[in-house]
């Protein structure tokens, strides 16, 4: 009569953690060793896995596994105190893009918190560095974002798109804006939902962007407008050649949509009109102001010696404002402050013995301050209604 077979019961399982079951219940697989070792135990039973355990493979593999680090040590147990960690790490993330921060910049950030906090036990745990932070920004922070944009927009009826190029480098990068006006949030609301990179920037591939954004969003039924500044490109020069080829046409065509509506830039049509209201005058303002703005800019000698001619005339000194035509808001406080100058300046320029030429004529003319005191006028105006279309919650749509 043959003998009887032992098992891999559950009380040697308990009595040798260091074995599982095997392919059946006449053996035990060893987690210890590799290449999935199973021992027997069909003869002695307990006896074979105390045999396994005093070979000298089955010690090596002792050696080599409390040598080595589990790989469950490499992460992060689940705590409070790793959730206040994550929380603290994702809002230096956000205060970083909020601010335009490099995130070169969270280099030392994380080892300033540690140094300025030893006794927080969440500053202590921070390790948010450049690349970290970058992750956080392009695999959270901006998924999320898109992602409360996108819901906020199921609800609405209306909405207006927008979009204007920038240069990145060699890539040409169309930011895509979606308007619409919320009463239950206060008003108008601007949404940036994708940001583009196109090959080129003619008309019909921003159309085509522009529609297909819209579709990807389920928002192709819900425009009723589009708005950009007043290139040719967008609306087909000043007569609104519909006709064209133009991103405004073509969106009218793609959408299928006659009614669609096309907003200018206001801001641009008022520049203009201040640029062509300060050519009918006989002085070049923008070019007076630029000259010397440039000739005090760097100039220390030059900055010192004119606080001696403020002390004289009995004025207070302040610093000279440069004027840039694509900088819609820059003309009038720059006007304003060669009025508050003007007798230190005009005193300055003609006491030098080499005055650039034009500042010369400039304050030699019995008219030169009637110029600025008119223009002041006139820009002051155009002024506070550009500053009205600048705000953030200004829309024609809404």
């Amino acid at each position: 009569m043959p003998k009887r077979k032992c098992t891999f019961t559950d009380e040697l399982r308990k009595k040798f953690p260091v074995y599982r079951p095997g392919r059946d219940i006449w053996e035990a697989e060893c987690t210890v060793c590799k290449a999935c070792t199973y021992v027997s135990v069909s003869n002695k039973g307990a006896g074979d896995l105390t045999a396994h355990m005093d070979t000298e493979k089955h010690k090596k593999a002792v050696r080599c596994e409390s040598s080595s680090a589990k790989l469950t040590e490499f992460f992060v147990k689940p705590g409070k105190t790793e959730d206040a960690v994550n929380a603290a790490e994702y809002a230096l993330a956000f205060h970083t893009v909020k601010h335009h921060h490099s995130y070169r910049s969270m280099d030392c950030t994380s080892v300033l918190l540690k140094t300025t906090f030893p006794d927080s036990d969440t500053a202590k745990k921070l390790s948010s560095a450049r690349t970290k932070t970058e992750a956080i920004v392009n695999g959270v922070i901006a998924p999320h974002s898109v992602e409360v944009a996108l819901e906020a927009l199921k609800e609405i009826q209306y909405c207006g798109v927008s979009t204007d190029g920038s240069n990145h480098g060699a890539a040409k990068i169309f930011p895509i804006i979606i308007q619409h006006f919320d009463w239950k949030k206060g008003g108008v609301q601007t949404k940036l939902i994708e940001v583009k990179d196109t090959p080129n920037e003619t008309a019909k591939t921003i159309a085509k962007c522009l529609t297909e954004t819209l579709a990807k969003n389920n928002l192709s039924e819900k425009c009723i407008a589009f708005t950009g500044d007043n290139c040719n490109t967008n609306f087909g020069g000043i007569r609104r050649n519909e006709e064209g080829n133009n991103v405004f046409a073509n969106l009218k065509t793609l959408l299928q949509n006659n009614t669609l509506i096309g907003v200018g830039c206001p801001a641009h049509i008022l520049n203009n009109c201040v640029h062509h209201g300060v050519d009918t005058i006989d002085v070049d303002l923008e070019n007076i102001m630029f000259i010397i703005y440039q000739y005090f800019h760097i100039y220390t000698v030059r900055t010192e010696n004119l606080k001696q001619y403020c002390d004289f005339v009995d004025i207070e000194y302040r610093r000279m404002l440069s004027h840039s035509k694509t900088r819609w808001l820059s003309l009038f406080p720059g006007i304003e402050r060669m009025i508050q100058m003007f007798p230190a300046l005009k005193a300055f320029f003609l006491s030098q013995e080499k005055p650039p030429i034009v500042i010369k004529k400039f304050f030699e003319n019995d008219f030169s301050e009637i110029y600025l005191w008119d223009m002041h006028s006139f820009m002051s105006v155009f002024h506070t209604h550009i500053q009205a279309m600048e705000k953030e919650n200004n829309s024609i749509m809404g």
